[in-house]
């Protein structure tokens, strides 16, 4: 089975940061190419910008990985091929679904799903963002104002409270996009990883906090197993808080 060393880079690596929130996920990609078919964008929604600047906002200098991008209006989403894929769903906006082999947590397929309905552009694009930062694999955070931290914003009649501002990298959110990075090659090319841990100094330390209201965060992670796969949800449900006038969903 595959082991764990996401404490030991932390440790070697981001002594500075040792009291941020993030969280990176044990999961690996097979290759540093990462393609994407994107399909059913609405014909009013700009899903090229969208997208493009979530994955410029989330992969960071110095990063390894390569996305590549292909788009289809109408076409159903390519059950071979990771995706992005605009359609209605219930109960949320935003979920990620990981494909992965069981005994090498190695990806296999990622299918990102975005609900656009109901959300202006600035809404839809944080939830982009969220979902891309889930891509690039961090986990959901407890650390205010963070992109991995955000939650829509529910009135008291489950009306969506639209944001005036868009989302962007906190330290924490960048601190935990290097670290990812630097875990995933630290036993394989120590050299770059010292190179992308000088990088990480350099571009997270000065980065500010989002101006957006702390949403506690809930998630958890349902895993279907078969044989040598495992199919990974982050799902992000529908939450209610203890104040009957605001509730909390992604």
């Amino acid at each position: 089975m595959y082991f764990n060393f996401n404490h030991i880079a932390k440790l070697l690596f981001s002594g500075i940061n040792l009291i941020n929130a993030y969280v990176v996920s044990d999961l690996i990609y097979e290759t540093n190419d990462i393609n994407f078919v994107i399909s059913r964008c609405p014909n009013n929604i700009d899903c090229t910008t969208l997208i493009f600047n979530a994955i410029y906002v989330c992969n960071v200098p110095g990063s390894y990985r390569n996305f590549n991008l292909e788009f289809y209006n109408n076409e159903i989403h390519d059950e071979n091929n990771n995706n992005i894929i605009f359609d209605f769903f219930e109960n949320g906006h935003g979920k990620t679904v990981f494909t992965v082999d069981s005994y090498s947590n190695i990806i296999k397929k990622v299918d990102v799903y975005i609900n656009p309905y109901g959300l202006d552009f600035i809404t839809l694009y944080n939830v982009v963002l969220h979902e891309i930062a889930h891509v690039m694999l961090l986990e959901h955070s407890k650390q205010p104002n963070s992109i991995m931290e955000y939650k829509i914003i529910l009135d008291k009649n489950n009306n969506i409270i639209n944001n005036n501002k868009r989302l962007n990298l906190t330290k924490d959110d960048c601190y935990g996009i290097y670290m990812k990075l630097i875990y995933d090659i630290l036993f394989t090319n120590y050299l770059y990883a010292l190179k992308l841990n000088t990088a990480m100094i350099n571009n997270c330390n000065e980065l500010p906090d989002n101006k957006i209201n702390r949403i506690d965060t809930l998630s958890y992670y349902r895993e279907m197993n078969s044989n040598t796969e495992n199919t990974i949800e982050d799902d992000h449900k529908f939450i209610k808080d203890n104040d009957d006038n605001l509730s909390r969903m992604l």
